[in-house]
């Protein structure tokens, strides 16, 4: 009876666990190697950002460098989360159309005529509120806060969450740059930025911000 007991029990448990985990398709376009990602490696990204306090937006630019892999599917998935937005996709000097599902955009063009092997470039600028961090970091996003001076202190916090929080990207943990990545910032110019990596150069720009 014990074991006829714990053999009920064991079945009811798993199914009332596979129903609570249930994927969603957004789960499968966030983790899978599908149609917009299987075909292309990222080898580089270029990101641009400015933050605006006031409002509590960014908005920014990504050029992405790729290498064709595989044979093309004529949709590229970009990643993109929440009330972030993106305004212009651009190869070269043409214009590239997209559609959006959920936390995903979709790049539209003839990629199926590019050969294996090729490289590629595109930029996509993009703006908008990223999500508020409620607990950062487990529960991640933005961090628009102060310090116990009263100065501005901003944040992000998106290892589990995804860059795609803040930023157009291939959001896969399998596909990282080959040839690592270059960050400016825009901050205002009485304020400081901490980043990855390393410190270039930095520069007064125009409207009172600093680029980093």
């Amino acid at each position: 009876m014990k074991i006829l007991f714990y053999s009920v029990f064991s079945m009811w448990y798993l199914l009332l666990a596979n129903t609570t985990f249930a994927y969603t398709h957004a789960d499968t376009l966030r983790g899978s190697n599908g149609i917009g990602r299987y075909w292309w490696d990222v080898q580089h990204y270029q990101l641009s950002v400015q933050f605006d306090s006031g409002s509590s937006n960014i908005k920014g630019e990504t050029v992405l460098s790729f290498i064709v892999t595989d044979h093309p599917h004529d949709s590229m998935q970009i990643d993109l989360q929440d009330s972030m937005q993106i305004d212009h996709v651009s190869l070269g000097t043409e214009d590239l159309n997209y559609t959006r599902e959920k936390n995903v955009y979709w790049i539209k063009y003839p990629f199926s005529k590019w050969e294996i092997g090729q490289n590629k470039k595109i930029s996509i600028t993009y703006h908008g509120a990223p999500r508020i961090a409620t607990n950062p970091p487990w529960n991640g996003g933005f961090v628009w806060t102060k310090d116990e001076m009263g100065h501005p202190w901003y944040s992000v916090a998106c290892q589990g969450l995804g860059a795609s929080v803040w930023w157009p990207c291939k959001d896969i943990q399998s596909d990282e740059p080959e040839q690592g990545m270059d960050i400016i910032y825009k901050v205002p110019w009485d304020l400081k930025c901490v980043s990855n990596g390393k410190l270039v150069e930095t520069k007064k720009i125009a409207n009172n911000y600093t680029e980093w």
